[in-house]
């Protein structure tokens, strides 16, 4: 079974206003290749690289909008609230056959050359059917102090290409970024997890059971999947990937994406 791509397309980008807004959050800013929406060119590449539309998961108020925005064929999902990445990536796994291995993705990040994916995508499935919550890591390309970081551990035997995590750091201060340039190891940490869906549910089962019990959707905390669970867990893994990638979260990352698209 291949590779079901889900796409999360929740958050508001309030960093960036007045350019995001809460009805023209920031997944739908023109910032991809030929004037696409960065919801758009991330919607285009998994399809590429999987052969599957993926599913999209967004907010009620942004459903309707999110499905014009995408043209025909569509699949969107509407959470009731948002209720940040916790949530979503629970209910991802709800909706989906327990053997399916699930590539999560964030709607807002701008990606370069997508090649060098295909193969760390591959690696994360081999690691994903050895039950484990891969990773993948954006090998770094300058000390950036905006960015989460992945420390790299041991090899895994049943995943050549793929380690066990050895900690989470959250963002640095860019001395401290500097150090984990230094030291090697590091990776950046792009959100995109590659999971079968039966593993995650064992693990919210386990580390986050509110998120997993038939309980009232609107009535949880929002909480991001990183907290809930990559930090409890112990059969995380991460591979290391050489793409050019940028999570657009503040107005430098948006000029810079726009510096990239221009040289490309």
């Amino acid at each position: 079974m291949g590779l079901s791509p889900v796409i999360l397309a929740g958050g508001r980008g309030s960093r960036l206003w007045p350019l995001s807004r809460p009805l023209a959050p920031k997944p739908f800013l023109p910032l991809g290749p030929g004037g696409r929406s960065l919801l758009q060119d991330t919607a285009a590449r998994a399809l590429a690289l999987t052969g599957r539309v993926p599913v999209v998961l967004t907010t009620a108020d942004l459903a309707d909008r999110t499905r014009a925005h995408l043209g025909p064929g569509a699949q969107v999902v509407a959470e009731p609230v948002g209720r940040n990445t916790g949530a979503a990536i629970a209910l991802a796994a709800r909706r989906a056959p327990e053997e399916a291995i699930l590539w999560v993705m964030p709607a807002d990040h701008a990606v370069g050359d997508a090649a060098p994916l295909r193969g760390a995508l591959d690696t994360a499935q081999s690691a994903a059917r050895a039950r484990f919550i891969a990773l993948v890591g954006i090998e770094p390309r300058w000390p950036s102090p905006h960015f989460g970081y992945i420390r790299r551990g041991h090899a895994l035997p049943d995943a050549p290409g793929a380690f066990r995590v050895a900690a989470f750091a959250e963002k640095p201060d860019r001395d401290r970024a500097r150090a984990y340039i230094a030291q090697g190891g590091h990776l950046w940490n792009a959100g995109m997890v590659v999971v079968a869906a039966g593993t995650l549910r064992a693990a919210f089962a386990a580390h986050a059971p509110a998120y997993w019990a038939p309980v009232d959707y609107a009535a949880l905390a929002p909480a991001p999947f990183d907290r809930l669970v990559l930090e409890q867990a112990e059969n995380v893994a991460v591979v290391p990937c050489a793409l050019t990638w940028r999570d657009v979260g503040t107005w430098g990352a948006v000029l810079a994406t726009l510096r990239d698209r221009l040289t490309a």
